[in-house]
């Protein structure tokens, strides 16, 4: 079974993500890309768009002399800058990206079964790790590659691959209530277009700050939180939801902190912030934030408002309640979403 809206591509000035970020670290090398925030200060990772540049063409480089293009390979990284370079880094060898997200109430032997599912489903030819990962991995999925690209030498005399729309650039895989998992097959012309919309509805510019603990490599934060801030040439503040999920309100603490203009979380998180604010530093002040999404329709929904009213004593206007796109809404798409089977496993998430 495959629902489809598949017509006409179409290139709207198109700009790869190696160009973007090629002028992002000639003309801001210096400037802070993304930032990690973990538990202690101490921890966490900064990288600039210049040491972003240098990462994403090393990853690249490794890539494009391991793979074909076209050729597709899975990602599974803890939320991290790791993740946001190997992502970037597959754009820009040529090679398609599956991120996998795990849904998190499975339980592990779940948790292999979705990922076998989606390897198998993708005909992925490697899965790219960290080293940690790599080792544990190999042990439980046999008959794949299992690497952390860092471990390689570049072939530097490989130039990086240039896409044209056309080509496929990454496939995002997602379960239904019901176990059911679904495929979304997204061309760099698709990329591109998701694009452009997320930055009208959000204004995103090189000016604004993004501050999300949504999975990174989910659909909603591989589009919101890694690609679109390369796109619009700005800041992402991140961190991992489940350190969020142990304390709700450091998200918000964080998008006071760094003057967020954007935030996203998980509904679970929107959930417990709006059921009780006493975590919350009453010294916080959300004023700049002008948009406000999660992984879900809750913007539409009492809960989206609920949030608002919760936080209005922090500033926080009820218009930043933009929502995340409906993509199939998108006219002269070419992306196609499939349904790969009913896989009977059980998820809250």
């Amino acid at each position: 079974m495959t629902k489809q809206n598949r017509v006409s591509q179409r290139e709207p000035n198109f700009r790869s993500f190696n160009e973007i970020l090629d002028e992002s670290a000639r003309q801001q090398p210096t400037r802070v890309a993304f930032k990690l925030l973990e538990y202690s200060a101490d921890d966490n990772e900064i990288v600039t768009y210049g040491q972003l540049k240098a990462q994403v063409d090393f990853v690249a480089s490794v890539l494009y002399s391991r793979f074909n293009v076209g050729e597709r390979v899975a990602l599974f990284y803890p939320t991290g800058i790791e993740f946001v370079v190997a992502m970037l880094g597959c754009l820009s060898a040529g090679v398609v990206a599956v991120p996998i997200h795990t849904p998190r109430d499975l339980s592990p032997a779940e948790r292999d079964q979705w990922l076998s599912k989606i390897l198998e489903d993708s005909q992925a030819k490697a899965v790219l790790t960290t080293e940690t990962l790599a080792r544990i991995m190999k042990d439980r999925f046999a008959g794949i590659d299992i690497f952390d690209p860092g471990n390689f030498f570049p072939d530097t005399s490989q130039s990086n691959f240039q896409p044209t729309g056309e080509f496929e650039a990454m496939i995002a895989y997602s379960m239904d209530g019901d176990g059911n998992l679904w495929s979304s097959h997204l061309t760099h012309n698709d990329l591109v277009m998701r694009m452009q919309l997320l930055q009208s509805r959000f204004g995103h510019t090189d000016e604004s700050m993004i501050v999300s603990c949504l999975p990174a490599a989910s659909e909603q934060g591989v589009l919101g939180h890694v690609l679109q801030p390369v796109f619009a040439q700005c800041t992402c503040v991140f961190m991992s939801p489940c350190m969020v999920f142990r304390k709700p309100a450091k998200w918000l603490s964080a998008a006071s902190e760094y003057a967020a203009t954007t935030i996203s979380a998980p509904k679970s998180v929107f959930e417990t912030c709006s059921a009780s604010t006493s975590d919350t530093e009453p010294t916080i002040s959300l004023e700049s934030v002008a948009s406000c999404y999660s992984d879900s329709t809750l913007m539409a929904t009492e809960l989206g408002q609920l949030f608002c009213q919760s936080f209005g004593q922090f500033g926080l206007s009820a218009d930043c309640l933009k929502g995340f796109p409906e993509w199939n809404a998108i006219p002269d798409s070419g992306s196609s979403q499939t349904f790969n089977g009913s896989y009977n496993i059980s998820v809250n998430n």
